[in-house]
């Protein structure tokens, strides 16, 4: 359970003097910022190594490492986004920032990838198309749906409150799931 992982939300906020949404998006910029600044860094340096096996090796080696330290980034990001939504509920900035921790993790993946097979021209194109393919995702996936039958999951366990408000302020799609419940 995240409440236990954290020591409940109440132990976040004390702890930390953070309130659930400081929380959360204090994780989510600092890993864009860590993702926006290494990946550029680590195009850099493969660019202007010299081009040998051993530096070929070495420059692997230490992409994957910092892969690996932006994955413990990401994961706490990953945490501290489910929290927030477990406590408030889902909303359409939750939910295409949760997808957004899951392009950037595509993308740093992608970019190890390539530097393993000494690919990296390829690196832009492929961050666009799973860019597209997370859109295409998103837009299968019925976000203003997905929020509803999410928040009133939340209702139903007695977690938090379904705001109407919040609900009815969506698009359409949000109509079955309401009209369902």
């Amino acid at each position: 359970q995240i409440r236990y992982l954290f020591g409940g939300s109440e132990a976040v906020l004390a702890s930390v003097s953070l309130t659930h949404a400081e929380y959360a998006r204090r994780g989510f910029f600092e890993l864009v910022t860590v993702a926006m600044l290494l990946l550029p860094v680590l195009a850099a340096l493969n660019w202007a190594r010299r081009q040998d096996e051993p530096s070929r090796r070495l420059f692997i080696g230490l992409t994957v490492v910092m892969a690996a330290l932006l994955a413990v980034v990401l994961a706490s990001a990953w945490l501290r986004m489910t929290l927030y939504r477990e406590t408030y509920g889902l909303t359409e900035l939750r939910f295409y920032t949760s997808a957004t921790l899951i392009w950037v993790a595509g993308t740093v993946l992608w970019f190890v990838v390539l530097v393993v097979r000494d690919r990296i021209e390829l690196m832009l194109a492929g961050a666009l198309a799973f860019a597209v393919v997370m859109l295409l995702g998103c837009y299968a996936l019925n976000p203003d749906a997905l929020i509803v039958r999410t928040n009133l999951d939340l209702a139903q366990r007695n977690v938090r409150a379904l705001d109407v408000e919040y609900a009815a302020s969506l698009s359409a799609d949000a109509l079955p799931p309401l009209i369902e419940a």
